[in-house]
């Protein structure tokens, strides 16, 4: 057990290194990509396009419903998140497009985003209960090594938690797709999040009525012949249960015939 708890030790310190570095040089990338994120909700940009597009469609169907269905991994729901914002303020008298479900995989966006964004003035478009969350265990997450494999890697653990702990102006930000996140038994754990995010935590926790999807086994299925790989932080579009899950969901049935493969 000491000689477990030193390599612990060891294994933080060079963690701790690696978020200093990662702080001085990626900060800034990880920065400019949600700054373009938001900016693509600005007049004339991709997203307020896209938004005035659906609301165009919407009309053109006039009786026909019109069932928008949104997936993001990661970063993606960012980028879902300026789309349900917009939405939820078309222009002119145009009523809000309700979005049919939207799951996420591995959310990378902070609590405190998922907050203004996936709740508040978006319930008009998103109603919190068609929200799916698809994640990965705490145990998977430190498992997700970036770097290398094994004992010789960079960083001991995944890239959610590199942004947690060193991409975000406040370190220990609660993400979206973080198992501890959404776990009330870590809501006050400051070892864990930084104490300036416990309050957007527990709030976060008390208004979420959606649905919660853990990926806890180690590995994930990617075939129909029983092929597996790690279970990561980029293995979501690879996992044919989850991608099932998403397809029945969406279609209100399950698939005439399971998923054969996503091995890619």
């Amino acid at each position: 057990m000491r000689a477990a708890g030193f390599f612990d030790e060891l294994g933080n310190s060079r963690d701790r290194r690696v978020e200093e570095l990662a702080r001085r040089v990626l900060k800034g990338i990880w920065s400019e990509m949600r700054e373009n994120a938001a900016r693509g909700a600005n007049s004339g940009r991709g997203l307020d396009l896209l938004a005035k597009q659906l609301v165009a469609l919407r009309s053109a169907l006039k009786t026909k419903a019109l069932e928008v269905h949104l997936v993001g991994h990661s970063a993606g729901s960012i980028l879902l998140g300026h789309l349900l914002k917009r939405l939820a303020t078309p222009a002119g008298a145009a009523a809000p497009v309700e979005i049919s479900s939207c799951s996420l995989y591995a959310a990378a966006c902070s609590v405190e985003f998922a907050l203004e964004h996936y709740l508040g003035a978006t319930s008009s478009v998103l109603p919190i209960r068609k929200l799916h969350l698809d994640y990965l265990s705490d145990r998977n997450e430190k498992d997700d090594y970036l770097g290398g494999v094994g004992a010789l890697h960079l960083y001991g653990k995944s890239i959610l938690y590199l942004v947690s702990r060193a991409l975000l102006d406040v370190r220990k930000t609660p993400l979206l797709g973080f198992e501890r996140a959404l776990d009330p038994a870590f809501a006050n754990d400051a070892n864990q999040w930084s104490e300036s995010q416990l309050a957007n935590l527990k709030q976060w926790q008390a208004a979420f009525k959606g649905s919660k999807h853990c990926v806890t086994a180690p590995s994930v299925p990617i075939n129909k012949k029983g092929k597996t790989q790690q279970a990561q932080h980029g293995s979501f579009d690879n996992n044919v249960d989850v991608i099932g899950a998403t397809i029945a969901r969406i279609s209100g049935k399950k698939p005439v015939k399971p998923i054969e493969w996503l091995d890619y």
